[in-house]
């Protein structure tokens, strides 16, 4: 099922609020039932396609930029919200705002040295060779800390008397076109759940979300189809040589061995490539190969592509049948969204 995104459906929750908020128009009566909207976006050869047709390779990368809107849409409310209500309370006290905070927190207790001593205890790398300078900053940053307290007590105070709620409810997470082509998969093909695992060989990270995914093969089996393509982090020179050694092996049918090798240890060094290499048949001609040979940068690269495509934000990503899930989330976490996914439709 891929996402839907018409410029009414982005709309309808700014709609919402505008009338929740008490703007005038006449009582509302229930529309009546229409085929949905489609969002012209281009004519090729008199041909014209629609949004909705294309929206689904990009849908998560939409949908990130529509929290981002949801995010700043929420901050600019609050900031006008908090200015209105200070105002209101300043002027109920006689008070300007500014006299109004200063009021507030003027009167918070005196840090004690033992909160100080305390605070050292759970933070010893703050510590310096001049102590009587250290406590001197613990006591301001404790003391401004308690005056935060109390205007953040104030307006949530504030907030709850005026009734105030934001309306916008967050964007739905979407389903994803993820490209998977020609890349190395194992499982059965009608497999009901695809997952694509996008990892960096040699990341902590995707070595530890790869185990969640063999796992869940393990609970879930003949479940579940298995897609890797390759993430790289920044500067990963490593990454990319390991990368190119198992796209080198998966021409002979031998990707998933090197795979879990490299997998197997949480970090690794020049010697456990070549040793994990050797391990599944390689020899010294591949590992030089897998050096020089442009086809094999040509393939890393279209993972790359892939994953820019899709809105993988970095390794490890994860998409659970066109879901986006983080690969650092916990395996129960991870879990549920499979056993969501074997559901019948409807359920």
């Amino acid at each position: 099922m891929n996402a839907r995104l018409p410029v009414a459906t982005f709309l309808a929750p700014l709609l919402l609020i505008l009338v929740a908020a008490g703007g005038s128009g006449p009582e509302a009566t229930p529309a009546p039932t229409e085929e949905p909207t489609r969002t012209p976006i281009a004519v090729v050869d008199g041909e014209v396609w629609y949004a909705e047709d294309v929206t689904g390779a990009v849908a998560f990368r939409i949908h990130r930029l529509r929290v981002d809107i949801h995010s700043l849409l929420l901050q600019e409310t609050e900031r006008r919200v908090e200015a209105r209500l200070l105002e209101r309370e300043a002027a109920r006290r006689g008070l300007g705002v500014e006299e109004l905070l200063e009021e507030v927190q003027a009167h918070v207790p005196p840090v004690e040295d033992t909160e100080i001593d305390a605070y050292l205890a759970e933070h010893p790398a703050e510590a310096t060779t001049d102590p009587d300078e250290v406590r001197a900053r613990v006591r301001h940053y404790l003391g401004e800390s308690r005056r935060l307290e109390r205007r953040v007590a104030l307006l949530e105070r504030l907030r709850e008397e005026a009734g105030y709620r934001f309306l916008l409810p967050l964007p739905e997470p979407p389903r994803t076109e993820v490209d998977v082509a020609g890349a190395p998969a194992r499982g059965p093909e009608e497999a009901p759940v695809t997952i694509v695992h996008f990892a960096a060989f040699g990341s902590r990270s995707s070595a530890r979300s790869a185990r969640k995914i063999a796992r869940l093969v393990e609970d879930f089996p003949g479940k579940i189809l298995w897609v890797h393509r390759t993430l790289l982090r920044d500067r990963d020179e490593r990454g990319l040589s390991a990368a190119r050694m198992a796209l080198l092996a998966a021409r002979e049918g031998r990707f998933w061995q090197l795979h879990d090798r490299f997998f197997a240890v949480d970090k690794l060094t020049g010697p456990d490539l070549a040793t994990a290499a050797r391990e599944v048949g390689l020899t010294e001609a591949d590992l030089a190969a897998a050096r020089t040979d442009p086809q094999l940068l040509d393939l890393v690269k279209r993972d790359l592509d892939a994953a820019r495509r899709s809105g993988a934000p970095r390794e490890p990503s994860l998409f659970v049948n066109g879901r986006y899930v983080s690969g650092l989330v916990p395996y129960e976490e991870l879990r549920g969204v499979v056993v969501e996914e074997l559901l019948p439709a409807g359920s």
